[in-house]
């Protein structure tokens, strides 16, 4: 099974960062921490809750954290590596906007 772009992504940008394959040293090794952002970025673009985001992965034949995992590895991730990890689904952006000012609806 071919790996996505974005999980390739997802692994890049953690070893830039320095991350490890877990967010914490202690406790259960269960997931990694690749795999919780994953199923996070799939929750956020997908606006859905945990889980249907859970059952979704589990379809898809991926190992996907429980509902409750998800919810705690949530407050647990920084919001700045937290908005630079939504940065990576964006794609490229030129940062121009047009907008039409005729009044026609």
């Amino acid at each position: 099974m071919k790996t996505r772009n974005l999980q390739i992504k997802i692994k890049r940008f953690l070893e830039k960062l320095g991350i490890g394959n877990y967010l914490h040293h202690y406790g259960p090794k269960t997931y990694t921490f690749a795999e919780h952002v994953e199923a996070l970025l799939l929750m956020e673009v997908c606006q859905t809750s945990f889980v249907r985001v859970e059952k979704f992965q589990r379809m898809q034949g991926r190992n996907c954290p429980t509902e409750s995992a998800l919810c705690r590895s949530r407050k647990r991730i920084p919001l700045k590596l937290w908005q630079e990890l939504l940065k990576l689904t964006a794609g490229l952006s030129s940062g121009s906007v047009a907008i039409d000012g005729t009044g026609l609806v």
